[in-house]
């Protein structure tokens, strides 16, 4: 399925926004590091080559308003000690029997596609090529009206491919959220098992006991608890199936 990077990248993003013990780490943003102060006076500045550290920049910049004065902050709280997992979301995701299924399934409804549309451009090449062979038979304008209707047909057959696959990508997005949701609440009930209060991607860490890492028993888990998913039919509007399978399953 040309699209598992994506979908595997879309569940680690929902994992670090919806997931309060996981913990942002590639994606964490660049934080804000104040100036440092100048040297004092008398200190001579390193020297690159032959030309010098240029000096410290003001603290205040030029056109800016007063700044506020700080408060004092009250003395607060100390964080619990942290007891902290690892966690192999890809891992997960593709030992999963569901994922899997889905995969495959997805893997086939493309391999349809890609053979549909390869044999209808056979079909225009003989059209073109039967247009060709009649075009001294044929007045200016027939053939004019004949070669509107092919670059109908093709600019129809083109919409229907399109549609199609974005109905696979649908099916596709659609069968791996339900993996998404579950997932999330499997590796909170296993961090919390673990009085675990910090976990980390795999990806994360450099250096580690192989004790912290909990993707084997999260891995097993959604295996039992969701061995397979719903998937639309081939072919089907997603939406409309969605929302007939909620009502389904509101009686």
């Amino acid at each position: 399925m040309h699209n598992t990077r994506l979908l595997l990248a879309a569940i680690a993003a929902a994992m670090i926004s919806a997931t309060p013990v996981l913990a942002q780490t590639a994606s964490s943003p660049k934080w804000f590091v104040p100036k440092t102060a100048a040297a004092p006076s008398g200190t001579a500045a390193p020297a690159q080559g032959r030309q010098a550290a240029a000096p410290a920049a003001q603290t205040t910049q030029i056109g800016l308003p007063p700044l506020p004065n700080l408060p004092q902050i009250p003395q607060g709280t100390s964080p619990p000690a942290a007891v902290i997992g690892v966690l192999d979301v890809e891992g997960v995701v593709r030992s999963s029997t569901a994922y899997v299924a889905v995969q495959n399934e997805m893997r086939a409804r493309e391999a349809k596609l890609q053979a549909d549309a390869q044999a209808a451009q056979s079909v225009y090449a003989d059209m073109k090529q039967k247009l060709l062979d009649q075009q001294k038979t044929l007045t200016a304008n027939e053939l004019s009206q004949r070669n509107a209707a092919i670059s109908e047909r093709i600019a129809n057959d083109e919409a229907t491919f399109k549609a199609r696959d974005q109905r696979i990508q649908d099916a596709g997005n659609y069968s791996v959220d339900q993996i998404q949701e579950v997932l999330q609440r499997i590796v909170q009930q296993v961090a919390q098992s673990h009085n675990m209060n910090i976990v980390l991607y795999q990806t994360a860490v450099v250096l580690g006991d192989p004790g912290f890492n909990i993707s084997a028993q999260v891995a097993q888990e959604l295996n039992q608890v969701l061995p397979t998913v719903l998937v639309p039919p081939d072919g089907v509007d997603v939406a409309a199936f969605a929302r007939a399978h909620q009502a389904r399953a509101g009686k």
